[in-house]
């Protein structure tokens, strides 16, 4: 690999007791909670948003709270579902019904996820940094603590320092950016679960569609090409889950989300994916002549990363 020597005086937009690094689940609820502690927090995200998997990762049902009929779950987290069902921006499963635990997600409207944390974050005091990319650290000199980081930002590159920082990145960069070891994918085959690119699709009535039909019409486009496997990644179930669920989670698209090539190449993918399903739906499947995509994640949602060594 080609290298060229880079070199910038950087300036410092902010001092902390503590940086969290991604504004996911898991960083929003650090952030918050460090906060209320009365620390002087930054909570820094690459998005525009905050919830992570939950608003661009396309999966807005969070699970679980309970187990067995007992809450297992609350914090930060369970305040944040409370106040969205409070002001009707959230769907609570009733826990002590029995059910199954694949229905006893909380559904939660993406969008009102994102705004309910900018008001937490802001009723805390936390600085959050929207459109900040982590992109480099800065270590003390016998490099055994973390100083600054680096981040890339609208106008350019900055840096940000803190007595502690706190990776929520999902991917660990700011572990492996430090000099942390890590594993990543299977240990022989270096495989790594695929991720999905979530979809909604609408325009149609369940009624009308007859599941007989549907597996013979799915059979048959695997056979000519028109799908492929992965575009619905059950193995045994039958494709009218496509319809019976509007699409949410049917695909299944290879991703190594710590290179940007292969994040590249599966937003790429995972649109294709998206298009045969849509397409073969609107051709093929009787009662869905009408179907419309109403809505498609931002990402890739990733199912397995770097695995920090400690």
């Amino acid at each position: 690999m080609n290298t060229v020597k880079y070199s910038n005086t950087l300036p410092v937009i902010g001092e902390y007791d503590i940086v969290v690094c991604g504004g996911g689940p898991a960083g929003y609820c650090a952030a918050v909670q460090a906060a209320r502690l009365g620390l002087s927090i930054a909570l820094v995200e690459k998005y525009g948003i905050l919830g992570g998997v939950i608003t661009t990762g396309g999966n807005s049902e969070i699970g679980l709270f309970y187990a067995d009929g007992k809450q297992i779950i609350s914090g930060i987290g369970w305040e944040t579902v409370t106040k969205l069902s409070q002001n009707g921006f959230a769907v609570i499963p009733d826990y002590a019904s029995g059910a199954d635990h694949s229905v006893m997600n909380v559904s939660v409207n993406p969008i009102m996820f994102g705004k309910m944390a900018d008001d937490i974050c802001a009723q805390a005091k936390v600085d959050v940094y929207f459109y900040h990319q982590l992109s480099d650290v800065i270590l003390s000199d016998d490099e055994s603590v973390v100083k600054s980081i680096v981040v890339t930002a609208k106008d350019g590159l900055k840096a940000i320092n803190a007595k502690q920082f706190i990776d929520c990145t999902g991917d660990g960069d700011l572990a492996a950016y430090a000099g942390a070891d890590y594993e990543i994918g299977d240990a022989v085959t270096g495989d790594l679960q695929p991720g999905t690119l979530r979809f909604y699709l609408y325009g149609y009535n369940i009624e009308n569609i007859h599941q007989k039909q549907v597996e013979e019409e799915f059979n048959k486009a695997l056979q000519s090409g028109e799908l492929i496997r992965s575009d619905f990644w059950s193995i045994d179930g039958s494709p009218y889950e496509i319809f019976r669920t509007h699409g949410n989670n049917i695909n299944h698209i290879i991703i190594n989300a710590v290179d940007s090539k292969s994040k590249t190449n599966s937003e790429i993918e995972g649109r294709k994916s998206v298009y045969r399903v849509l397409n073969w739906a609107k051709k093929h499947v009787k009662g869905a002549e009408n179907v419309e995509l109403v809505y498609c994640a931002p990402e890739v949602a990733v199912r397995e990363t770097r695995r920090i060594i400690c």
